[in-house]
């Protein structure tokens, strides 16, 4: 039902049987001018018909209590079952607590007691708006308490779907809720700490920790900081913290939110990535001492070879210097032997033919000894000739 307004007459839906009393409640109602709209019934299965039919028209329900067939409290019973929620108010002929407690059962906002002489029917005109008043404020109120247990209900949900440890605390520090990761973890279950105060923070890192605390009390947030706190069992884990304030309905810090991220894994790896870090460099540098060695000692090779290169060559350069030397031996030698032999030559072989048959044998024999020995010593010295011309760059003629 939506809330009454004061643009809008306030529809009322009087069950009543009595004809005598539907009239005094409508003079009741009318005197006000057009703030109500009534809609009349005489039998409660009327009632619970109508309203099943124009739920969204009517404001307020008010209903005798003494009906034919179904009574008051029994029709309010009904519309409480079928989740049919009115403002509802009886009229009854007496009061009395028990009547008092069946009604608030019944799902009944107000009840006026229908004696004149205390002035129900003036009374009417303002207690019907203040109904329909609180009524719409206890279903808000209830509206928003359901959407507060569903935002609870959601965010536990979600935070014991969480894989990071989380615990709530109040503003003393005690713990308020701890989730299952929180418990698998550290160990500590809901039990062992609701109500508590959690010891588990090392000596060491107590500073930092009242650092974030007294900053927590101050109202601020804290996200990543890196601290080491003990399990139920005594094991130091590395851990990141973040710290967010939560308020209450007037607006001050109520306590706090701690969500923890265990690294100790992390830690451990980053530990064993900087040794092997260090190893590296320091193989590094033993290697790069190594190559600088083995360059320093390339160098001195190379030096080496360069020394014993220029040697050579220095070595090839005497030995063509006296190559050429040689040469220009060789071809005067053989150019200035040549023409003497050739005189000898020449001469032997005329004394051969002037002695041929005059002298002895021996004496022939000899000057045929001397003939060929001297031709034999012009090949060698015409051979000694030819080496020397190419030795000098003359060029190569086959022999046959």
């Amino acid at each position: 039902m939506d809330s009454v307004t004061t643009s809008s007459p306030l529809h009322v839906l009087l069950v009543e049987d009595n004809e005598h009393d539907r009239l005094a409640f409508r003079r009741a109602l009318y005197k006000n001018g057009a703030g109500f709209k009534i809609t009349e019934c005489v039998r409660a299965e009327e009632a619970l018909e109508r309203l099943g039919r124009e739920v969204s028209t009517v404001d307020v329900v008010v209903v005798d209590y003494d009906l034919p067939g179904m009574s008051g409290l029994e029709l309010c019973r009904k519309l409480l079952k079928k989740g049919i929620d009115f403002p509802l108010v009886i009229l009854t002929g007496k009061g009395s607590e028990q009547l008092a407690v069946e009604a608030l059962k019944a799902g009944v906002d107000d009840y006026l007691i229908k004696d004149p002489g205390q002035g129900y029917l003036e009374l009417l005109p303002l207690v019907l708006p203040d109904v329909v008043r609180k009524h719409d404020d206890r279903i808000a109120r209830k509206r928003a308490e359901a959407a507060l247990r569903e935002s609870e209900e959601r965010y536990r949900k979600v935070l014991e779907a969480s894989p990071a440890p989380v615990a709530v605390c109040d503003i003393d520090g005690r713990c308020v809720y701890v989730n299952q990761a929180f418990t698998r973890i550290f160990g500590w279950t809901p039990e062992e700490v609701l109500g508590e105060k959690i010891d588990y923070v090392p000596e060491e890192n107590w500073p930092e920790t009242q650092r974030i605390l007294d900053k927590v009390l101050a109202g601020e947030d804290y996200a990543g900081v890196a601290s080491r706190r003990y399990t139920k069992d005594g094991d130091i884990l590395d851990v990141t913290i973040s710290v967010a304030v939560y308020s209450n309905h007037e607006g001050m810090p109520a306590g706090s939110i701690h969500i923890l991220r265990d690294i100790t894994e992390r830690k451990a790896a980053e530990v064993a990535l900087q040794e092997s870090h260090h190893e590296l460099e320091r193989r590094v540098q033993e290697r790069t001492a190594k190559l600088a060695s083995t360059a320093e000692q390339l160098k001195m090779e190379i030096a080496e070879r360069k020394r014993s290169q220029e040697q050579l060559e220095q070595y090839a350069a005497e030995l063509e210097r006296s190559n050429k030397a040689l040469e220009r031996y060789a071809y005067v030698a053989s150019h200035d032997l040549q023409e003497p032999l050739r005189t000898v030559i020449t001469y032997l072989r005329m004394l051969h033919r002037i002695c041929a048959g005059t002298v002895s044998a021996d004496a022939d024999e000899y000057i045929a000894y001397a003939v060929d020995g001297a031709n034999r010593m012009s090949r060698l010295i015409d051979n000694l000739l030819s080496y020397s011309r190419v030795r000098g760059g003359q060029p190569v003629e086959p022999i046959g």
